[in-house]
């Protein structure tokens, strides 16, 4: 069995050094991106699939890494600036003045980068249909659902911001597009639907 296939997220806990940064940043990649399979399906799953098969495949002769793994590369050099220091360290604060590590801002680069990505990917795709006129097939739910769905996000307890965000999101819309809606980042937006998945999920457990 290879080095690489010894890898432990034991290192989180280790100092961030010339000799371990390279490693570190694959193992925070392999971890976010298997994170944001289950927000952001298939996508996300590809992504993650092909940085896993760069990282153990990289040292052999004639193998060429994927696009994705400059993302294991944005996080390297990001940590390359934080040698002597741990990924528990506090980077920055938010705007409400609560601490950011630098491992949690190593998850914002990913995610950011995935989601920008993404809305590349659904231009392109938008595009196409477009080139080829397709006919788009859309769903209107009845009056019964809307009302159901009204009294489900108010059991969430779900502010007409999140509403506004959940709708959107419900409409197709990437999270860039919807940012730009809210005057929000990307990763802001992203946040909030985390929330929402989070009450959504105890919704369910309380049915």
């Amino acid at each position: 069995m290879t080095k690489t296939n010894k890898r432990s997220f034991r290192l989180f806990k280790e100092v961030i050094s010339s000799e371990n940064v390279l490693e570190m940043a694959e193992l925070i990649v392999c971890k976010e991106t298997k994170n944001l399979i289950r927000f952001s399906g298939s996508f996300a799953a590809e992504i993650h699939t092909q940085i896993c098969k760069d990282i153990y495949r990289k040292n052999e002769p004639g193998y060429i890494l994927s696009d994705n793994y400059d993302i294991v590369q944005t996080v390297a050099l990001f940590l390359c600036e934080h040698f002597g220091e741990h990924l528990e360290d506090t980077y920055t604060t938010d705007r409400k003045g609560k601490d950011i590590s630098l491992q949690y801002y190593c998850y914002k680069l990913i995610t950011r980068m995935i989601c920008g990505r993404y809305s590349d990917f659904t231009k392109s795709a938008s595009m196409v249909e477009a080139l080829n006129d397709k006919e788009q097939i859309t769903y209107t739910p009845s009056e019964e659902e809307y009302i159901v769905a009204e009294q489900m996000m108010d059991k969430m307890k779900l502010t007409p911001y999140h509403r506004e965000i959940l709708n959107y999101r419900m409409a197709g819309m990437t999270l860039r597009k919807i940012a730009k809606l809210v005057n929000r980042s990307a990763g802001t937006v992203q946040s909030v639907i985390y929330t929402i998945q989070g009450r959504y999920k105890k919704y369910l457990c309380k049915q």
